[in-house]
Parts: C-alpha cells; structure tokens; sequence
C-alpha cells in the first residue's frame, strides 16, 4: 500500500550557497505535502477553520542522507507513524526522494490537534479519528 505523495521541481530560492537544497526548504515541501494530505482525506484548510481545530507541530527532526539540486524533481510522502490513544496526539513522517529515486532526507515530527478557540490540545473529530486510525494502520516504506 502507498502512501500519500507529491513531486516538486526545486526552486532557485530552495537553494543555499553550497548549491544544494537548503535546509529549511525540505521542512517547508514536508509541510506542503501535510496539508495536501490531510486535504485529500476531506479536511482541508477551510474545514479546519469551520471545525476551529488546526494541526500544530511541537517537535521536527530532520535526517539528511543524499544531496538535492536545483531543478531536480523531489517525491515527498507522508505517512502517520503514531497517535496517542485519546487520539490528540500524533507523529507523522515524510520521506524525500532525489530525481534518482533515493532517500535524500526523513523527517519526522510530533504534533497535536489545537482547539483554535481556546488555545488548547484538544481531540479532533471523529471522522478524523476514524481516518487516523485507518491510515496509522498502513504498512508501505519505500525506503525499505
């Protein structure tokens, strides 16, 4: 099974003095491709703000393994690694592949659902919850 994945071409402004892809530029595609994917799950940028509920990020990783180039086209997936049981919680992953099809960097973050109202880590949904649950559940790494 696949999960979720777009392609990019690196931009000139993704790129830093070393002639490669700038660090903050594969958080930026990573946090893309979250938004894309949660879009296509049904909960897009206005649902969120109709639910007053949004994904906030506590903690990013990122482990750097292949260079990327300008103009190279970039895959980048996302995949949920886990949630907490109540389900506020969670840690997704996204892999970045060179135009070569190798793993050129993972990240990784933590993050929970905020209550846009209150200011606080709240529980989405249910239909949320049913999704997350559908999707932790899956088993495909390409880089394996």
């Amino acid at each position: 099974m696949k999960y979720f994945e777009k392609q990019f071409e690196v931009r000139w402004a993704d790129v830093d003095p070393n002639m490669h892809m700038r660090q903050t530029a594969y958080v930026d595609y990573t946090d893309q491709v979250r938004i894309a994917y949660f879009d296509s799950m049904g909960f897009s940028f206005l649902k969120f703000r109709k639910l007053k509920i949004g994904p906030v990020v506590f903690k990013v990783t990122s482990n750097y393994r292949k260079e990327v180039h300008l103009s190279e086209i970039i895959t980048v997936n996302c995949k949920i690694d886990y949630v907490s049981e109540d389900f506020r919680k969670f840690k997704i992953s996204h892999e970045i592949f060179n135009s070569m099809d190798e793993l050129s960097c993972v990240v990784e973050l933590e993050g929970a659902w905020l209550d846009l109202v209150q200011r606080k880590i709240t529980v989405p949904p249910q239909e949320m919850i049913e999704i997350m649950k559908q999707e932790q559940s899956k088993s495909y790494n390409k880089a394996s």
